[in-house]
């Protein structure tokens, strides 16, 4: 049986849901695994410290590593990938919770596929309050689709994934994005030619929080997105990509992604987009103007609803 890491960084979570997090994967019906837990908050509510000290303590599968300041999601994750020992390096948040037979199954997926790097999961959505939306939408599953619509937008779900150590370390790991980590990452094995799937199977519950940058910020996340999309095709011409913290900055101010105004407008588009389609699914002619509203509105809403049908296309 293969020792898988599991990787959890804590921040400013609940202690409720830090506790349910943590026992969804200390009860896995998998047991050969590490849980490696970054602290990347050194004022962490003293109730949350204490009982993952005594955890590190009576559980030798618990490790316990401390930052000394808020470095960030990225920088922690890092800290975990070199303290890693297992063959496989499991994502987890700590709002989540993780079925009790998600690792297995991905452990399962990863040892008859070896052509597969990464592996990703479904998931439904979990209320602040606990509450757990039982719909779910079909994920991309094969290498091949995943392939195309990824330089599109992101279809693979961050905090259900396992990934070869050697892989993700061969690849240097997460880049220092505040945001929207995951996506680059997934666009730089893509690169590297390195194939992902999913498994089409819900093995999560994942906390919506009003506290989330795709919440509270989505348009500053979509730009850096953005963004990510631009490095990758300079990627496929050269290679390599010009990335720096300055030259992300560069591209996010002068496409005013920290604007409120434009967080508001476009939130607005992507609502009547995501309503508009709604309606032309059940053949509601209003859907059109819909459409015209979010492009009247947020010029952008074209170029965004274009890649949503695109994805749609592939994935059928």
């Amino acid at each position: 049986m293969e020792l898988i890491s599991v990787i959890m960084s804590i921040y400013n979570e609940k202690f409720i849901w830090v506790s349910q997090a943590i026992n969804s994967i200390l009860n896995q019906s998998y047991k050969n695994f590490e849980l490696i837990i970054i602290v990347d908050n050194p004022d962490l509510d003293k109730n949350i410290s204490e009982y993952i000290e005594k955890l590190s303590r009576e559980d030798s599968r618990v490790i316990l590593i401390k930052n000394l300041r808020n470095y960030g999601l990225a920088y922690s994750l890092n800290v975990g990938i070199q303290k890693a020992h297992g063959k496989y390096i499991a994502r987890m948040d700590a709002d989540d919770i993780s079925m009790p037979e998600r690792i297995e199954k991905q452990v399962e997926f990863l040892e008859m596929n070896p052509n597969i790097s990464l592996v990703g999961t479904g998931r439904y959505y979990l209320t602040e309050s606990g509450e757990i939306n039982m719909e779910y939408s079909d994920i991309p599953v094969e290498p091949e689709k995943i392939k195309k619509i990824l330089p599109i937008f992101s279809c693979i779900i961050h905090p259900t994934i396992m990934i070869r150590t050697d892989v993700l370390k061969t690849v240097g790991g997460y880049r220092n994005f505040r945001q929207s980590q995951d996506y680059d990452l997934w666009l730089r094995l893509l690169s590297a030619g390195y194939k992902m799937a999913n498994l089409n199977s819900p093995l999560i519950q994942y906390r919506l929080r009003s506290s989330s940058i795709s919440i509270k910020k989505p348009y500053l996340q979509y730009k850096t997105a953005c963004y990510e999309r631009k490095l990758y095709k300079m990627r496929l011409k050269n290679t390599c990509d010009d990335f720096t913290i300055d030259n992300l900055e560069k591209y996010l101010m002068k496409h005013k992604a920290y604007d409120l105004m434009k967080n508001k407008k476009y939130v607005l588009a992507l609502n009547l987009l995501n309503s508009g389609i709604h309606d032309l699914k059940y053949k509601r002619i209003k859907g059109l103007l819909k459409f015209i509203q979010a492009f009247y509105f947020f010029p952008e809403s074209m170029g965004m609803l274009y890649n949503k049908t695109r994805g749609v296309m592939i994935n059928r």
